[in-house]
């Protein structure tokens, strides 16, 4: 019942929260309308790579706003069109098997290294210049990592930090409130 407080008259069931340190920034994403219904919740368990996908394709909707030209991404494990779209774009890679054939590996959880990696992705597609930032990459757990390269841009502008001032960690698993987290900072560092 309605025993004092304002309760909201949508949606039915309570969202949940994220966590206290994420939640202004979360806030602000979702009034941006760069979280789906779907993803207002977990905000602290690991995200997929399909989810991502999801966030991902609102985010280039709206700070490119153009749909991809190829349709050369074909993977064996999906057909999920937000995926297809940010593959085709060039912006999330799948992985090559031993046939020759992609798979995507939805259901995988996204690591840290990879998210950076995707944001430089998309600051390239919208004209961005992301070279020259390397020396700004203190992190010594990145040194010899591959996503050191697609790291110097993001750190700059603020849109990837680290879990110590020494480290960025970027085999962890990325949640979902971090994922959010960084997509709403790439979306206000590229509007």
């Amino acid at each position: 019942g309605k025993s004092g407080g304002s309760t909201p008259t949508t949606p039915t069931t309570p969202k949940e929260q994220p966590s206290s340190w994420a939640k202004a920034e979360v806030d602000k994403a979702i009034a941006a309308g760069l979280v789906p219904d779907t993803l207002q919740q977990n905000y602290t368990k690991g995200i997929s790579r399909a989810n991502l996908s999801k966030i991902l394709s609102k985010l280039l909707d709206k700070v490119y706003g153009k749909n991809p030209t190829k349709n050369s991404a074909k993977f064996t494990d999906t057909t999920d069109a937000d995926v297809l779209k940010a593959a085709n774009l060039e912006i999330i890679n799948g992985y090559k098997q031993s046939n020759g054939t992609y798979q995507f590996k939805p259901n995988n959880t996204l690591k840290r290294a990879e998210m950076a990696a995707i944001v430089n992705r998309v600051a390239k597609l919208c004209g961005k210049t992301t070279t020259g930032f390397d020396k700004e990459v203190k992190f010594a757990d990145t040194a010899n990592h591959w996503c050191k390269s697609e790291l110097g841009w993001p750190v700059h502008v603020g849109i990837v930090k680290g879990t110590s001032d020494t480290t960025f960690s970027p085999e962890n698993t990325l949640t979902t409130e971090q994922t959010i987290m960084m997509i709403y900072r790439a979306y206000e560092a590229l509007k």
